[in-house]
């Protein structure tokens, strides 16, 4: 196990060609039920990629999940994409995606400690590796319907339709005062939502980050001349760790509508699964 160094360079080869043993785990070992669970057939599209985003919740809420637990579960994502990335069907490339976004949730959880952070960030670069490896194989199109994927791989073409479009979206967002008020019709009740939703990025999870992006798209979609949410806009994209918020943000500035003052749909409630 290659944990005590923080070179750059070093970490990310050693991520890139790490072997393990599943077998000799303990069958009571989580790592050994998790890489079972992804080596089963889906029974569902997103069975695997529901599988990979359990175990950083288990991460990202766990309080005493210690520094070396993380690492080793860094070592089985990396692991189970190094056996598997040339062998499943095409919608696998969702796998990948799912694992960065994870990582992307753990450089924000973890980006004072020094001694975890560069393990994440090197494999970050492996995965990412991977995603500029598959990324000319994949259709933008096939994109469309499936959220999340787009706005990682082809973040500079804006939303897709899950995201993008005002019933989808309202179908994915938490059941969230800061939220509801962001989409309030009131142009002083939405923008203090959306200074909320600034304020408490850093303590997001990649996915929700994205999605609050996605409600800064619908409010300027909706009012195109709120200068103030543009600005608000403006200064996550100043502070954002992410290539791909930035993107997000440059094509939601670039692509405001031109035209006067829109009402904002109200948002209603739903039994459509949220994002916490």
């Amino acid at each position: 196990m290659f944990w005590g160094s923080s070179d750059t360079e070093q970490l990310t080869n050693y991520y890139r060609t790490v072997s393990l043993e599943p077998s000799s785990w303990e069958s009571t070992d989580p790592r050994k039920a998790f890489l079972e669970g992804m080596g089963k057939i889906a029974i569902q599209d997103q069975y695997h990629t529901s599988l990979i985003q359990l175990v950083f919740k288990r991460i990202w809420e766990k309080p005493d999940m210690t520094e070396g637990e993380v690492k080793q579960w860094l070592e089985v994502l990396k692991y189970y994409l190094k056996k598997d990335i040339t062998t499943r069907d095409p919608t696998a490339k969702q796998i990948p995606v799912s694992v960065l976004y994870g990582l992307h949730s753990l450089q924000l959880k973890y980006h004072q400690n020094g001694q975890l952070l560069p393990h994440i960030m090197a494999t970050s670069a492996v995965v990412q590796g991977y995603l500029d490896k598959i990324k000319p194989t994949v259709n933008i199109k096939d994109l469309e319907n499936v959220p999340w994927q787009k706005e990682m791989l082809f973040p500079s073409q804006g939303f897709s339709r899950q995201l993008g479009d005002m019933k989808s979206y309202q179908k994915l967002i938490p059941n969230d005062q800061d939220f509801k008020n962001a989409m309030d019709p009131n142009v002083r009740t939405s923008l203090q939502g959306l200074t909320a939703l600034k304020e408490k990025l850093s303590s997001f999870s990649a996915h929700k980050r994205v999605l609050v992006l996605a409600t800064f798209f619908q409010v300027l979609k909706a009012n195109p001349h709120n200068a103030m949410a543009a600005n608000l806009l403006r200064e996550i994209h100043q502070s954002s760790p992410f290539q791909h918020e930035k993107e997000l943000i440059t094509f939601i500035l670039q692509h405001k509508p031109n035209k006067s003052q829109s009402r904002i749909p109200s948002t209603s409630s739903s039994s459509y699964q949220r994002i916490t």
